[in-house]
């Protein structure tokens, strides 16, 4: 796990315990601050922050979208969804509403998540919430709309389990949806899906 990531996780528990947002900025700048020991991700309560609240948290999160691949999809990681230097400190203001890739809007893609059923029969799950983590917007608040994609799919995905990684093919458009779970910057029109190879 990044440190980027370990930071987003950490702030989204906190602020799901009821801890004020501000809190939450404070724990994910001291966790990227540390430099503390070996372990980048151990934090040192002693280490003053090099950075304040009002200072942007941002990282250049990739350089280039990735080519398509042979199979013409952009295999994509989650990090492709928030646009490059992605604000943190502003995500945290606006989870609903977070910057999207707008160069992926229309693009055929691939990428890794876990499924949360949206609409389903006895085996089959027609749209779902396509999310980063096991647990993403069940157990804790919704990761920020950017990094959140509402998928559906014509035929259904048969066997989609919860806790169970799978690949998603499709198309995905720059598009906001609606859900109980969470509001999402991404909109996907499945082709097709594997499960996840480790």
């Amino acid at each position: 796990m990044t440190r980027f990531s370990l930071a987003l996780v950490t702030a989204a528990v906190l602020s799901g315990c009821g801890f004020d947002r501000s809190d939450a900025v404070d724990a994910a700048t001291a966790i990227e601050d540390t430099t503390a020991g070996d372990d980048p991700y151990v934090v040192d309560p002693n280490m003053p922050s090099q950075h304040s609240t009002s200072t942007p948290l941002t990282m250049p999160m990739w350089d280039t979208l990735p080519e398509p691949g042979e199979d013409g999809h952009r295999h994509l990681d989650w990090e492709h969804l928030m646009p490059r230097n992605f604000d943190f400190t502003a995500s945290l203001s606006n989870l609903d509403d977070a910057p999207v890739v707008e160069e992926l809007d229309g693009e055929r893609v691939r990428i890794p998540g876990y499924v949360i059923p949206l609409d389903t029969d006895l085996d089959r799950v027609y749209r779902f919430l396509l999310v980063p983590y096991v647990g993403a917007c069940v157990h804790v608040p919704p990761p920020p709309s950017n990094q959140l994609i509402y998928a559906q799919m014509e035929e259904g995905m048969e066997s989609a389990q919860l806790w169970e990684a799978v690949f998603v093919y499709g198309t995905l458009s720059a598009e906001k949806a609606v859900t109980e779970w969470g509001n999402t910057g991404y909109v996907l029109e499945v082709e097709r899906w594997e499960p996840y190879t480790w």
